[in-house]
């Protein structure tokens, strides 16, 4: 006669060594994904508070030109997004730059275009930081004089320049605008 409890005891042993092998594996899947994404977070984070120093650094009728040191963007591309004081919700302003101007390093998702601030505001809004800043009017520029509604991160080294007036800072990319399709009788050339 087979003992069928020896046969019950043994499987329920491997089905709980089994368990405890997948809740294992489970969460140092999550542990490496958690550190994965929190560090391109994290570097956008202090790129922004190193700009935001070297704002703070900065005089009236002053500019300076720094080297910063961007990050490798895997999970999403980051840009750069600034709001003057006088824009609003309407112009997709984060609840959290109320009031006053500010500079927001967001994350892009796949449905947004860099170049819709509009867009932008909800991304900056629930994963972005945000900074608040004294001056009236912000304007971000690429180093071709193209003003645009945002500048992206930078993937390494690469030089940004700040102006910054009396009711003015202006922000500079060292690259060059991206191209930007021209519509033409409703078709993209």
């Amino acid at each position: 006669m087979i003992n069928k409890k020896g046969i019950l005891i043994g499987n329920v042993t491997n089905l709980i060594i089994a368990a405890l092998a997948a809740a294992v594996f489970f969460f140092f899947v999550f542990q490496v994904y958690t550190i994965y994404v929190g560090q391109e977070s994290q570097s956008a984070k202090t790129l922004l508070e190193t700009l935001d120093a070297k704002l703070n650094a900065l005089e009236e009728g002053e500019s300076s030109e720094f080297l910063v040191q961007g990050f490798e963007q895997k999970k999403s591309e980051w840009v750069f997004a600034a709001w003057s004081k006088n824009e609003g919700e309407s112009e997709g302003k984060p609840d959290k730059c109320f009031g006053s101007s500010c500079l927001c390093v967001c994350a892009l998702s796949a449905n947004i275009d860099e170049f819709s601030k509009v867009l932008l505001g909800p991304s900056c809004q629930n994963g972005g930081f945000c900074k608040k800043l004294d001056s009236e009017t912000i304007l971000t520029k690429y180093s071709d004089g193209i003003e645009t509604n945002s500048i992206r991160v930078p993937t390494s080294v690469s030089s940004i320049k700040l102006e910054k007036t009396m009711e003015e800072l202006h922000i500079f990319s060292d690259a060059s605008s991206p191209k930007i399709p021209e519509v033409i009788g409703g078709g993209v050339k």
